[in-house]
């Protein structure tokens, strides 16, 4: 696939991000990671093996160390994510951030003093979407998740399972080419779990975004062919302070 394609949505090529805790270096690597548009990727790894870094990194909300590429496609044209950071343009990696990326947290993530609809709402305008065009899209994605009825709600007032709808709503209602979900799983009772992924992957497959989501469920993932990717702990060669995690891209689920 040639640099050009407006197929690509994500590249990595040799990302590199260390953080430091009081008796720790952690290091987390991505030799070679690239998504196209329509495909699904579950990420998994034990608990602090680093799939909530790696999201923040594809999400611009962190910043690697080094890399010998990383490019998030915009209007089919790759934007060089490092030149952005290394230029400290925390403006441009914002506006790229709210126009071509969702995110659906563990917990929902709604901001608690705004409605179901002013939390998509304020999405929407972040990412630039005429009013008209808003609006419209907003009531589709409501009735499509099934929370027409909740859109006036404070997120105190849904069930654990509205409020994932209404984070997944949120998290695609401008249409992103790139959603992330860390953990959008966890904190569901198992019919729940099956109905927000399924309704996740189908709104997804309409809107043709590429989607990649940090999970420890595999099972949940793998029954449904999901791509997987594999987050593991590769330190033999370092310091015994010093632990590096390795993402690992599979052929199958």
């Amino acid at each position: 696939m040639t640099e050009a394609s407006p197929r690509l949505v994500v590249a990595m090529d040799q990302v590199e991000k260390t953080w430091v805790s009081a008796d720790r270096r952690f290091t987390l690597r991505v030799a070679d990671f690239h998504l196209e548009a329509g495909k699904v990727i579950a990420v998994t790894g034990e608990s602090g093996s680093g799939k909530s870094t790696f999201l923040e990194l594809v999400g611009l909300v962190g910043q690697p160390d080094q890399a010998r590429r990383f490019a998030i496609w915009d209007g089919g044209r790759p934007v060089d994510i490092m030149a952005l950071h290394q230029a400290g343009n925390a403006a441009q990696l914002a506006a790229l951030r709210a126009k071509r990326i969702g995110f659906v947290l563990q917990t929902g993530g709604l901001l608690p003093f705004l409605s179901v609809a002013a939390n998509i709402a304020l999405a929407q305008e972040l990412a630039g979407l005429e009013q008209d065009e808003a609006q419209a899209q907003r009531a589709a994605i409501l009735q499509r998740l099934d929370i027409a009825g909740a859109a006036l709600a404070l997120p105190s007032a849904l069930s654990i399972g509205q409020r994932q709808r209404a984070a997944i709503a949120r998290a695609m209602a401008h249409r992103p080419g790139l959603v992330l979900a860390d953990e959008p799983t966890a904190a569901l009772d198992p019919l729940n779990k099956e109905r927000v992924v399924d309704l996740l992957l189908h709104l997804a497959h309409d809107q043709g975004a590429a989607v990649i989501i940090a999970t420890h469920e595999h099972a949940l993932f793998a029954k449904r062919n999901i791509e997987h990717a594999a987050i593991v702990i590769d330190s033999a060669d370092l310091a015994p302070d010093h632990v590096r995690a390795c993402l690992s891209r599979r052929s199958g689920p």
